[in-house]
């Protein structure tokens, strides 16, 4: 494996992170302000953190087929970016 292909796996591994765990931490506060109740925004961040667990399982079934990495990460980044222009778009009611 070469050096900058490291790095390039190493900036979206981080960057994947980084996204993933600053949306877990701030989405309840965010929908509590949105004028959900405190309940509500907990189960929704509850049922978002359970939506990626189907994907943890066809993910690596996915990936290890000949153009499955590039499929992989054409669904991951579009996943997150419809996820959050709709939270953007649609942030105050649950559709």
């Amino acid at each position: 494996m070469s050096a900058p292909l490291s790095w390039a796996i190493m900036l979206v591994f981080g960057l994947q992170s980084l996204l993933y765990y600053s949306l877990l931490t701030w989405l309840p506060s965010l929908w509590a302000t949105a004028g959900f109740s405190q309940v509500a925004a907990t189960t929704l961040t509850t049922v978002f953190q359970f939506a990626g667990l189907p994907f943890s399982i066809l993910v690596p079934t996915l990936a290890y087929r000949r153009h499955g990495e590039a499929i992989v990460v054409a669904i991951s980044a579009g996943g997150y970016l419809f996820g959050v222009l709709g939270m953007l778009v649609f942030g105050t009611n649950f559709a």
